[in-house]
Order: C-alpha cells, then sequence, then structure tokens
C-alpha cells in the first residue's frame, strides 16, 4: 500500500468515526437533521467515491 493509498484509507476511518459521532448526536436530540446534514453529507460523498467504501 502507498502513502496515499494509506492516507485515503485513513480519511475513511475517520470519515466513519464522525458519522457515527453525529449520529450519536442526533439521536440524543443534541444536534439538528440541518447540523447533522451539515456535518455528515460531503463525508458519506466520499466514502461512496473511494475504493474503501466497502472495506
Amino acid at each position: 500500500m502507498n502513502d496515499m493509498d494509506n492516507v485515503e484509507k485513513l480519511l475513511c476511518e475517520l470519515s466513519i468515526s464522525f458519522i457515527t459521532l453525529f449520529d450519536m448526536l442526533k439521536k440524543k436530540g443534541i444536534i439538528s437533521q440541518k447540523e447533522y446534514i451539515s456535518h455528515t453529507s460531503f463525508k458519506k460523498e466520499f466514502l461512496q467515491n473511494t475504493r474503501y467504501n466497502n472495506n
């Protein structure tokens, strides 16, 4: 695995962690649906466009 592949994999892991955190915050009512979408939409799009999205 080259450096760019490693960076991409780490970014995927970080994005998943953030999405999980925002899922919890939304479920607890700490953030609104609008805030949730604002903070997760780019991360979800990134995950869909990477080669690691199924790993």
